[in-house]
């Protein structure tokens, strides 16, 4: 009988250090579960500033097309008023050539 309790004692005893480890683990594993939560929310706030990133990028290429676009528009628009000048001189000048 003696025998018998000491080695239900013994087999209660591994029971207790098994589920004491079991705890160790689950604690462990919590510990990681929270990190892991902690990364994947800043994963997604990382995600979404490089979204408002490529957003603000996208805007400010449109913004330097149009800066581009209307660059061309004046230089065009230059252009004419400089050629406009010019047939206004000559015009002028057969004007002046033929009255006298």
């Amino acid at each position: 009988l003696v025998a018998e309790l000491k080695d239900e004692l013994a087999s209660a005893r591994r029971k207790l250090e098994d589920a004491a480890e079991l705890r160790d683990i689950n604690a462990s594993m919590s510990a990681q579960i929270k990190r892991n939560e902690q990364a994947a929310a800043q994963l997604a706030a990382a995600k979404a500033e490089a979204q408002r990133a490529r957003q603000e990028a996208d805007a400010l290429r449109r913004s330097l097309d149009d800066a581009a676009d209307l660059k061309r528009r004046l230089t065009y628009s230059e252009l004419l008023e400089h050629e406009h000048r010019q047939l206004q001189q000559a015009h002028e000048v057969l004007t002046s050539t033929l009255e006298r």
